[in-house]
């Protein structure tokens, strides 16, 4: 069982990080990885730290580019220290745009996708990541998922929408970066089920 190949068709097949990797702005990569067996997708929790902004929420492995460092380099590194888990350039299906975040001046993120075939052995670092999930696509992306909620955060009180998984808020920067996955492969035949349509996050 794999992937598609239509799905890799609608992602950049090149880093996308080398042309903005001058400017001032941090520079950020992370990793959307589709567990192929399950059609699950794996999503972390982040470790409670209070200089953390994004402390104990969820969303998806990776980190800070180093010097030298592409974002397809940046993620597997991250990955390889955050979870344990040696992603391989073989995995790499490819990369969205890069995301950038509106409240944070000249700030990107670039988010890639890679399909292992089975769920993989990890090894967490509990400074970073406290807990791991792969969350069924099929519920996850169901309609029926998406709310809208109140989050405390450090400016304030936000109703932000939220997609719902047993309990869980997936929501912020992360949802969008899973919602413009799914604009780039609006339409596709989901092999875990149904079409591909992406969320209004309005």
């Amino acid at each position: 069982m794999s992937l598609p190949e239509a799905f890799s068709r609608k992602l950049f097949s090149e880093d996308q990080s080398a042309e903005y990797l001058g400017s001032d702005g941090f520079r950020a990569s992370v990793a959307l990885i589709l567990c192929v067996e399950s059609w699950s997708l794996m999503i972390i929790k982040r470790a409670k730290n209070e200089k953390d902004p994004w402390s104990g929420h969820y969303g998806f492995p990776g980190g800070m580019l180093e010097p030298g460092e592409n974002s397809v380099e940046a993620v597997i590194r991250e990955c390889q220290e955050e979870v344990g888990l040696q992603l391989t350039q073989d995995e790499h299906i490819g990369s969205l745009s890069p995301y950038r975040i509106s409240y944070i001046r000249d700030s990107l993120i670039f988010p890639h996708v890679f399909a292992c075939k089975n769920k993989p052995a990890l090894l967490l670092d509990k400074t970073e990541v406290d807990q791991v999930y792969f969350w069924e696509l099929g519920k996850l992306l169901d309609s029926s998922s998406l709310v809208r909620k109140d989050f405390q955060t450090q400016v304030g009180i936000l109703n932000r929408p939220a997609l719902v998984y047993e309990g869980h808020s997936f929501w912020g920067i992360s949802l969008g970066i899973l919602n413009a996955l799914l604009v780039d492969w609006k339409g596709l035949e989901a092999p875990w089920g149904g079409e591909i349509r992406p969320f209004n996050l309005s």
